[in-house]
């Protein structure tokens, strides 16, 4: 039929195309293997040259965050001392070493125990030495850094002028920084089982022979494998546990991470290319949130007024965001008064030793 229209209309197009399309014909029967080549249909050499995956980790834990505005010495000291003494230049501290700089340093400015001449501090110095005491039991807990599931950031904000040490000329100095621990994220014992079981079905559903193929490669190193991670815990662990089960390796994590797989800080969707961007786009959310305009969704359905009427910010947005802020402190103080207050009756009631007590509270390895 084809044919028959194409002599009528387009005799000159009857000649230059095949009887049969190419995605319509049967696989051949003269499919050859020549060296690493594949002769196909038309006679053209295709080889594989690569194969390129790109993976999401698995399953994890809530990531958390924690912000502090810090104008300590000590600690203004420790973002120049690991960039470079660039005091325009933020510092991210991630290895043990620096990690455990910052304990030190935080650990000095946070007092052993709450006294009651904080009671009488300004709210703003009370809030600032509760999330310092944050800070320091993040750092501190397992007794160890692992250096892939705590981070800080430290960025600085304000500068003044100081004359340099040659007294040439003068020099920028931060007075204020803004820290940012990032905690948490922490791959799950379902999500290494994901990573383990999704490097399983790659290698049985991707290569022939059951799977043995890609083994023997790899036993024999005549592969060309890599494993590229960023440097977030969670995706180092997800590519090591993809690793096990795509070799159908044996044991723990840790020496599969440290030889198979390689760090890359450039893979996080952070890139230095995005932020003006991502800077306009924080300034456009800002000045809508603090405008009192409604913003109207106009694309909404009839059929679910609810969803239409609840879109957008309501039109005194900057007036409620303090409020909220204000109540949330004040359920805060009020949760914690009471807190003590149970403390106190335990205390008054129980027939443990304070030490037993402190012991049971987990208080007894405060500095």
């Amino acid at each position: 039929m084809r044919k028959i229209f194409l002599d009528a209309k387009a005799p000159h197009l009857s000649s230059t195309i095949p009887p049969t399309l190419p995605w319509k014909s049967k696989a051949p029967e003269g499919l050859t293997r020549q060296g690493s080549g594949i002769i196909g249909t038309f006679g053209q050499s295709e080889e594989l040259r690569c194969v390129v995956v790109v993976i999401r980790h698995g399953d994890r834990t809530p990531k958390q965050k924690v912000k502090l505005k810090v104008t300590e010495e000590k600690l203004l000291n420790l973002m120049l001392k690991y960039n470079g003494g660039k005091p325009r230049a933020e510092t991210k501290l991630k290895s043990a070493v620096q990690l455990q700089d910052l304990l030190d340093a935080t650990r000095q400015l946070v007092p052993p125990t709450r006294s009651g001449q904080e009671s009488d501090s300004d709210a703003e110095d009370l809030e600032h030495i509760e999330k310092l005491r944050q800070v320091k039991a993040v750092l501190e807990e397992g007794g160890h850094f692992s250096g892939i599931y705590r981070k800080v950031q430290l960025k600085p904000l304000k500068w003044i002028k100081v004359p340099e040490h040659n007294g040439d000329g003068e020099e920028d100095r931060p007075i204020e920084a803004l820290m940012i621990l990032k905690y948490g994220g922490v791959l799950t014992h379902a999500g290494r089982k994901q990573a383990e079981e999704l490097g399983r079905f790659f290698r049985n559903n991707i290569y022939p022979g059951e799977g043995t193929g890609l083994l023997r490669l790899h036993s024999t190193y005549r592969h060309d494998l890599k494993i590229y991670s960023s440097d977030e815990g969670r995706v180092q662990m997800s590519a090591a546990a993809f690793a096990k089960g795509l070799l159908d390796l044996e044991g723990q994590l840790t020496p599969i991470l440290v030889s198979l797989v390689s760090k890359d800080s450039s893979m996080l969707d952070g890139l230095e290319d995005a932020s003006i961007e991502m800077d306009e786009a924080k300034a456009r959310l800002h000045e809508i949130i603090i405008s009192n305009a409604k913003a109207k969704n106009t694309n909404g359905s009839v059929e679910f007024p609810w969803m239409v009427d609840g879109a957008g910010l309501p039109p005194n947005a900057s007036e409620l965001l303090p409020k909220m802020a204000t109540l949330t402190k004040q359920v805060t103080a009020q949760v914690k008064l009471l807190a003590e207050g149970e403390d106190e009756k335990l205390a008054l009631t129980s027939s443990f030793s304070r030490y037993d007590q402190a012991k049971a509270l987990g208080k007894t390895t405060i500095d």
